[in-house]
């Protein structure tokens, strides 16, 4: 698609407006039809009241692509194995088998009385 760049004015209550827009479309004949039927819908002007003095494609300038930076060789920090967690699993077991046992005792209890 083409960007087209529209000018003209429009009447806006008693006053004429100018205005500057920016299209994008196929041909200059659908951006001039997609002007009135933008100001038309949000101006509420019938296209009698609009008048475009030109409708000029716009150049688009190719963006150009940055260079690609090459990596740069770094030092990298030594690697440290982490240790496993072993201490906090065994710890975590013991807990759940000491309130095991005192669930037991409790219903043991209970049962005796």
């Amino acid at each position: 698609m083409k960007i087209f760049v529209a000018k003209g004015s429009f009447q806006n209550g008693k006053f004429k407006q100018n205005f500057t827009k920016e299209i994008s479309s196929v041909s200059q004949k659908l951006a001039t039809e997609k002007v009135f039927a933008d100001f038309g819908s949000k101006h509420r002007c019938k296209r009698r009241q609009i008048t475009i003095t030109e409708i000029v494609e716009k150049k688009t300038v190719a963006k150009k692509e940055a260079p690609k930076k090459e990596a740069k060789a770094t030092k990298e920090a030594p690697k440290v194995e982490k240790k496993p967690e072993v201490k906090e699993e065994v710890i975590i077991k013991e807990k759940e088998e000491e309130s095991e046992k005192d669930g037991k005792e409790e219903s043991k209890e209970t049962k005796q009385k």
